[in-house]
């Protein structure tokens, strides 16, 4: 009888790597590739299966256990046709399976593989809002009794879809909007593959409404920049970073991978993570000041998500406090709520700020979109050339007095 067992193709890697299937039988010692990927992080290694934390753990590690019992069919088939049992007869037989198994397969497994092939070049965040697509998807079948099939994916599907998104689950237009849209993008996903023919996706629309941004006024940044919170480092610091964004139009991404290497006497000089964009910000004299704050000039920037929190406490102590109106849609339905201002403020304040105020006090905007990495379109792309002396220059003039 054969013992089949799990291993992941190399345990020390940071990165997601493949889980393999090792077979022992009558003295051999075999191997194939289940061609499911796990990061060692999230597998367990006693119990060789996908640890519970992971998402979607319960479907791949019954996918595994599948697998497990398709190499024992294989192997007593064999068998009963006096068959020679080696690695290549059981790699054949199984990969035959996984295609055949593939090309019928449903939403949920091919869901699932799309999302593991895009943890190779999509980032963390988005391959979390691919589970939550998935287990959103999954929740209205059960709730609707409609099978998860290529088939069904018709406007019938949709219509359905958004109703329960809306309508049960009261959720915004825009959140809906990307439900809808990580869905097409599998679809396109399937269809690339041959492993649909069905187009009815392409007819689904994705819901998109302006969101409002909110950017302080230079009264307001100037409070939050002068504000006393030497008696609080937690807060200090979180207003200090934030002075940074405003003042660079630097992401959040950005700021907490800025590293000492990236200061050049009168620049910070980087590549941004989202756009891969090289950027040269100038320095300025209260830039300056904060980097001499810190110790070799290294900044400890904490989560984007309790920096946002934080934030928010230093706007409170700074008076950011008027009312503003937020408006959202959800369906037809507008709805609309009156915050204080600084319920709304968070790190990408920062960089609307930037934007907002340098424009507003007169820098130029192809500096402005030079300074950001925002990339120029059509025919005005082809005038700006700008040198980092004539970007110092304009950002001295414009904020060297702040």
């Amino acid at each position: 009888m054969a013992t089949i067992n799990l291993y992941l193709d190399k345990p020390n890697s940071k990165m997601d790597t493949v889980i393999f299937l090792r077979i022992f039988h009558q003295g051999k010692r075999m191997k194939v590739s289940t061609g499911e990927k796990i990061n060692p992080r999230d597998w367990n290694y006693d119990k060789q299966e996908v640890r519970r934390s992971f998402n979607l753990s319960a479907e791949l590690n019954q996918t595994l256990t599948n697998y497990k019992a398709d190499i024992g069919r294989i192997i007593t088939e064999a068998k009963a046709q006096s068959l020679e049992i080696t690695q290549e007869l059981i790699k054949t037989k199984f990969n035959k399976i996984l295609k055949k198994r593939q090309v019928s397969a449903g939403f949920e497994p091919l869901f699932r593989e799309f999302i593991n092939n895009s943890k190779t070049s999509k980032k963390a965040g988005v391959i979390k809002a691919y589970e939550s697509t998935l287990r959103r998807l999954k929740e209205f079948s059960e709730a609707y009794h409609l099978s998860l099939e290529f088939d069904n994916v018709d406007l019938n599907f949709y219509d359905k879809l958004v109703k329960y998104l809306i309508d049960d689950l009261k959720l915004m237009n825009n959140t809906v909007g990307n439900y809808v849209k990580h869905i097409k993008t599998f679809m396109n996903y399937a269809v690339e593959r041959g492993l649909t023919s069905n187009a009815s996706f392409h007819k689904f629309k994705v819901f998109k409404e302006n969101s409002q941004q909110i950017y302080l006024t230079y009264d307001e940044l100037s409070k939050i920049a002068n504000l006393d919170l030497s008696y609080n480092n937690r807060l200090e610091n979180t207003r200090d970073y934030f002075i940074i964004l405003c003042l660079t139009g630097l992401r959040y991404s950005d700021l907490s991978n800025l590293k000492s290497v990236n200061i050049k006497k009168d620049f910070f000089e980087l590549q941004t993570e989202k756009t891969r964009e090289n950027l040269s910000i100038p320095i300025i004299p209260r830039i300056q000041r904060i980097i001499d704050k810190y110790p070799n000039k290294q900044f400890e920037v904490i989560s984007n998500q309790r920096m946002n929190t934080y934030i928010k406490e230093v706007a409170v102590r700074a008076g950011i406090t008027e009312m503003t109106q937020v408006i959202s849609y959800q369906g037809g339905n507008r709805i609309e709520k009156n915050l204080p201002k600084y319920d709304l403020v968070c790190t990408h304040t920062g960089r609307r700020t930037f934007i907002t105020l340098s424009l507003e006090r007169g820098m130029r905007p192809e500096i402005v979109m030079k300074i950001s990495g925002h990339k120029a379109s059509g025919s005005f792309g082809k005038y700006i050339k700008l040198t980092d002396k004539v970007v110092y220059e304009e950002m001295m003039q414009i904020w060297g007095d702040f």
